[in-house]
Order: structure tokens, then sequence, then C-alpha cells
């Protein structure tokens, strides 16, 4: 970055890799950027990791063992708003989970690139209208999702807030096929729900609620 570009790019990204038991590099590499953007590490699992472009929604997928970039793949049908707050993710059993905050979600073979299967809270949830700023529903939270018993847990809501806005929901969505199993009014957009023993905790606007959730 340059003065005054914040977290930006001007044109490349430089990565490496470090062995976290005796810290010597294991490779390093200089990749070339779109200039202008934010090009953001969103997910590592199994040795793979994926990086997202936030201004041109493009999704790479690479080896954290060699660095080597082993797929691409341009996310469609996205809302703009995407770019303003970013994109938050969760992994699971080598499938990234990942949301933006115009209400777009994905679910992505981190192996492969391919989309399993995309969706959004206008399908979810139904039409804002007037009930945000944004005309969507939005997702963006500062915690991840979670993800137990086949169920991606994803609240609406913004940061910074306030404004709370009418409406806001929890969404418990099927990770097989993107779904909606069901919902509730929630504004949490700090933490991600805590799940143990099929009972999740979590925080509905100021205050915090428990319940079963299987």
């Amino acid at each position: 970055i340059t003065p005054g570009q914040n977290f930006f790019n001007t044109g490349f990204q430089i990565e490496a890799a470090y062995d976290a038991n005796t810290g010597n590099q294991l490779w390093i590499t200089n990749r070339t950027e779109t200039p202008a953007t934010r090009v953001d590490i969103i997910a590592i699992s199994n040795g793979l990791y994926m990086e997202v472009n936030q201004a041109t929604a493009a999704v790479v997928g690479y080896s954290a063992t060699t660095g080597a970039q082993l797929w691409t793949k341009q996310l469609t049908n996205v809302n703009p708003y995407n770019s303003i707050g970013g994109y938050q993710n969760v992994v699971a059993n080598g499938i990234c989970y990942l949301w933006g905050f115009g209400g777009d979600v994905w679910a992505i073979n981190m192996a492969t690139g391919d989309i399993l299967w995309q969706t959004n809270t206008e399908v979810l949830h139904g039409d804002a209208g007037t009930d945000t700023p944004y005309g969507t529903w939005p997702l963006w939270t500062f915690g991840l999702g979670t993800v137990a018993d086949g169920i991606l847990y994803v609240p609406e809501g913004h940061e910074y807030s306030p404004p709370l806005f009418h409406g806001a929901q929890q969404l418990a969505i099927n990770i097989t096929n993107g779904e909606l199993v069901w919902k509730m009014l929630a504004f949490d957009v700090t933490n991600p729900p805590a799940i143990a023993d099929g009972v999740m905790l979590t925080l509905i606007q100021n205050y915090l609620k428990s319940l079963k959730v299987k």
C-alpha cells in the first residue's frame, strides 16, 4: 500500500508461508493484483486457502504448502454492496461458506472452486423494502458465522451499528442446498452464535437468548 490508500493495493501483493514450529520460510511470491482494490485471505483449511477481491468479486484458491494457484472463479449475480462491507466466511469439511454485505451467500468447494450453491437474503427472507437503508437485508458481521449439524447460522445486520433496523433475522441455512431451515428476529453483528450439545447461544439485539436447535 501507499500513504492514503489504507488497505488497498497498488497492483501487487507479496505473500509468504512460514513453518509454525521452526519459523523457516516455506515459500514467498509476488502476486499481480487489480490496482486500488482490497484482496483478503478469507479461509485456510486442509492445506488450501482462498482469497477474494472485494471490488471484482474474483475468488482464487491456492495451495498453502507451495503457494501455487489452483483455480480461479468469478462470482456472479453479485450485489454491489458486497464491495463496501466486504466478505465473511466460515469453513467446514472442505467447503467455504462465503457471504457479503449485499446479502449474497455461496458454498464453494475449496479444492476445485466449484460453486455448490448460491442464494441471498431476498430469497431467504423476502424483500427488504424500506426496512433497511440498503434495499436488501445485509450480512456484515465482525465475528464469523457458525456451522453445526448441517446448518449455517448467519445473522443479518451491519457494522458499524446503529442504526438498528426493523426485521433483521438470525438465519439458519441448510449447508447442502442453501435453503432456509428457520429464522428468528436478531441483530447480532459482533459475534457468531455459540453452539454446544444442540443449544445455540446468541445475542438478540441487546440481550442474550438461548434456544435448542436440534
